[in-house]
């Protein structure tokens, strides 16, 4: 266990309302992916691997997907080849994140563009952005 992460945004979505439907609770982290109390745990490849396949199985059990007929599109002429008996969250959000920025200085600028106050990595490819108080 350890202090605060280095660079940790919480964020915290609640939606209020009623639904016009009666979907089935959409599957959930493990509480301790994602439940720490006093200060936060650094998780493991095991626990994150972990925390996959439980999103990854509670999708794909309630074959969440195909009753939305919703894949995300491959861009670039990429060939599908995951169907809805194995397209589930891990790839559902691959796709969402990993397809739409070329590169992590498209990410800074849209970051920055927001409000946050971040610098462009050193070069191409050498990782995720810095706050200007870790350069």
């Amino acid at each position: 266990m350890g202090a605060r992460p280095t660079r940790l945004f919480p964020l915290v979505e609640l939606a209020m309302g009623y639904p016009a439907e009666d979907p089935p609770p959409r599957p959930r982290y493990p509480l301790f992916f994602h439940l720490f109390e006093d200060e936060y745990s650094d998780p493991d490849e095991a626990g994150l691997a972990e925390a996959m396949r439980v999103m990854d199985e509670g999708y794909l059990s309630q074959d969440y997907y195909r009753k939305a007929n919703y894949m995300v599109p491959l861009q670039e002429g990429r060939e599908e080849t995951f169907t809805y008996d194995d397209y589930s969250w891990t790839e559902h959000m691959g796709r969402k994140w990993g397809q739409w920025l070329r590169s992590s200085d498209q990410l800074v600028t849209q970051l920055a563009a927001r409000g946050f106050d971040v610098v462009a990595p050193a070069g191409e490819g050498s990782g995720w952005p810095v706050g200007k108080d870790e350069e």
